[in-house]
């Protein structure tokens, strides 16, 4: 059975709550091809039914147009009481996953519309704000745009910045980060507006120390530093730590956020911390599960932690998608919401500390309050 979204509308996956997971929504206009049942779940603005797709993806049925259309066949369902057939639903995992990875034409990945956070940081849409990514390079993605601003690669000091990883990793978080709300794009970035440094230290997948120094190196020799520095990677430092610390309080000192992924759920409460994020002058963002929080006490090099979602973002062939998981994607997440807290500052003229406002703004982790929405916790 065909239906019509008659208003924007999230996609919730496995159980039809308002606190299920959501990756994606729709658009008023986009059609489903659901079931043709009502799933009794969650009330929302009086309407407690679902519709569900092949996929058990689940739909509040008030935003659509299943009730008109059952008028129209003489069964319409009330709304101050259950249809005449109303089904239980059956509840999946926490975990679950939209089946298919790549979004239909009609639906769009909008992680700035699914953040949350104040509107009058997300509104900014990070302008005026540049981000370097330090990984793989990354392709010319068409979700892109003109996002990238700057290209460097520390391999051969040229400007060839192609993404050589097999796992696609510079340029999916470069989409995370800037995708572009082009309405042809099936992805639109945490902020939209904010130009990325390509710099290209990690060759074909793999991070070396020496590479990494040289790119915080060279962007530290830059006449205009970036506001922002993204290290989803991590390393042993070895011998070269004093060289690391050196560049870094460099960097921070100039102004440059560093943020870089710290660890995956259960390891945030060890006494190991990746490292740059180990590193007082940088920023540790980690992942978590809801099942894996737990009371003990975050590693305090882990300042924030991010829902350790599926992720969808940009594969580096061009117009291709695909998704990722873990602390290298949050700390492009939390780039990206830095980037809108420093634009609204910048826009406004005021002379506060971005990691103090994303911390009032963060919210506590403990199982209680992790509802699976795309938000930044704080320990």
């Amino acid at each position: 059975m065909k239906v019509t979204v008659t208003q924007y509308l999230n996609v919730r996956v496995g159980k039809p709550s308002v606190n299920a997971p959501t990756f994606q929504y729709l658009s008023p206009g986009s059609e489903l091809d659901v079931d043709g049942k009502l799933y009794k779940g969650d009330a929302f603005e009086g309407v407690n039914t679902w519709v569900k797709d092949q996929a058990a993806n689940y739909y509040w049925s008030g935003g659509t147009n299943f009730e008109a259309l059952q008028t129209s066949i003489g069964d319409a369902p009330q709304r101050d009481a259950p249809p005449r057939e109303v089904i239980p639903a059956e509840t999946k995992s926490q975990e679950a996953k939209p089946q298919d990875a790549t979004p239909a034409s009609d639906t769009r990945f909008d992680y700035n519309q699914l953040l949350v956070l104040d509107a009058k940081f997300k509104q900014t849409k990070g302008a005026g704000i540049t981000i370097a990514l330090v990984d793989s390079g990354s392709s010319d993605h068409r979700a892109l745009g003109d996002a990238i601003a700057g290209k460097h690669n520390v391999l051969n000091g040229s400007d060839n910045v192609s993404d050589t990883s097999p796992d696609s990793q510079g340029t999916f978080l470069a989409g995370i980060i800037a995708a572009r709300e082009d309405p042809a794009n099936r992805l639109v970035g945490i902020a939209p507006e904010a130009k990325l440094l390509i710099v290209k230290a990690v060759d074909n997948g793999q991070v070396s120390m020496t590479n990494v120094l040289a790119a915080l190196q060279w962007i530290d020799k830059l006449a205009t530093p970036p506001d922002i520095i993204n290290l989803s990677l991590h390393f042993d430092p070895g011998a070269k730590r004093a060289e690391f610390d050196a560049v870094i309080k460099s960097l921070a000192g100039k102004g440059a956020i560093l943020v870089a992924a710290g660890q995956d759920e259960t390891a945030i409460y060890s006494n190991v911390a990746f490292y740059p994020a180990a590193d007082p002058n940088v920023l540790g963002i980690g992942a978590i599960s809801k099942e894996n929080i737990s009371s003990h006490a975050i590693n305090s090099a882990i300042d924030f932690v991010l829902p350790n979602w599926s992720f969808h973002s940009l594969q580096k062939s061009d117009n291709a998608y695909m998704t990722r998981d873990g602390c290298n994607v949050s700390t492009a997440i939390v780039s990206g919401v830095l980037a809108l807290i420093r634009s609204y500052l910048e826009k406004n003229a005021l002379y506060e500390n971005e990691m103090a406002l994303l911390s009032n703004a963060a919210t506590r982790l403990s199982a209680s309050n992790f509802n699976e929405m795309l938000r930044v916790y704080k320990s």
